[in-house]
């Protein structure tokens, strides 16, 4: 009997653990009330010169993401397509100020939501990330009447935060000529482990930043990556940054902010990024 009751608990604060843990997950990085567009927001991207918005549906639901053609020829397959992946406190078109100054001419800029922000339906998990860039591309070709494989090698991408794991799943399977990751991490339950402790561990899903690194660096020679990292960065450790740059020190250009924030590199260091991304300052 008493094996039997101690069995209960356990299976009991196993279900509770569990409970918990999913209600953490989708608070910490599913939470769409309060990262939703509101209608100004969207009415002001409309009156965005080229603006595109590009509706798609994955088994997530309907999705949406935006695309800033280049100023010349704006309805052409432009030579360079940067993919923009927000962090998991942001929406696409918080970035809409980088899109208006990256989209030099032949510069396309793509910035994706993640489902369960922004005005697209669902609840993200890290594995299905690569549903929503995918229908944009697909999206977008239909925009632009070409096929989606002419895109390749055409690829930069810029990422923060969470975002860095989206941003390596992609360049895993895709030519990408540049990578910037800004404040990446490990994997994402060593990320959500400093919020709920080792709960984390219980999530079904995770995605190793190391190990897609180090099959990028691997499959493409020629990928440059650049890793941006503030020293007083309150989320994720710099030292993390560190440890990934030091996989392949010469591959890998690193930059520490002396006085970086989690959120000040993306609003206070626009020339490290765009010079990191387009070798040149902004």
């Amino acid at each position: 009997m008493k094996i039997n009751i101690s069995f209960s608990v356990f299976c009991t604060c196993r279900a509770v653990a569990l409970m918990y843990v999913g209600g953490c997950f989708v608070a910490a990085s599913c939470s769409s009330s309060k990262l939703a567009y509101m209608e100004t927001e969207l009415q002001a991207a409309k009156t965005v010169s080229g603006m595109r918005f590009l509706h798609f549906t994955t088994a997530k639901g309907k999705q949406l993401a935006f695309y800033m053609p280049p100023k010349a020829k704006p309805n052409t397959l432009p030579e360079r397509i940067v993919i923009v992946f927000p962090g998991i406190e942001s929406k696409a078109l918080d970035r809409l100020d980088w899109a208006e100054a990256m989209r030099g001419n032949g510069t396309g800029v793509l910035l994706i939501d993640y489902p369960g922000r922004g005005q697209c339906e669902g609840m993200m998990r890290p594995k299905h990330l690569p549903w929503t860039t995918t229908g944009a591309l697909t999206a977008l070709g239909r925009e632009l009447k070409v096929a989606p494989k002419q895109f390749e090698g055409r690829f930069f991408v810029v990422a923060h935060s969470f975002g860095c794991a989206a941003a390596l799943q992609f360049s895993e399977k895709h030519h990408v000529q540049r990578i910037v990751l800004m404040a990446p991490f490990p994997t994402i339950k060593r990320a959500l482990f400093r919020h709920i402790g080792p709960l984390a561990w219980i999530i079904p899903d995770n995605f190793d930043n190391r190990k897609a690194l180090r099959s990028i660096l691997k499959r493409r020679p020629r990928t440059k990556v650049t890793i941006i990292h503030g020293a007083l960065d309150e989320s994720i450790p710099v030292q993390w940054g560190r440890d990934l740059a030091a996989m392949d020190r010469k591959r890998i250009t690193f930059h520490e902010v002396s006085d970086g924030t989690h959120v000040s590199i993306l609003t206070e260091n626009l020339d490290l990024i765009f010079n990191a991304l387009f070798n040149r300052k902004h």
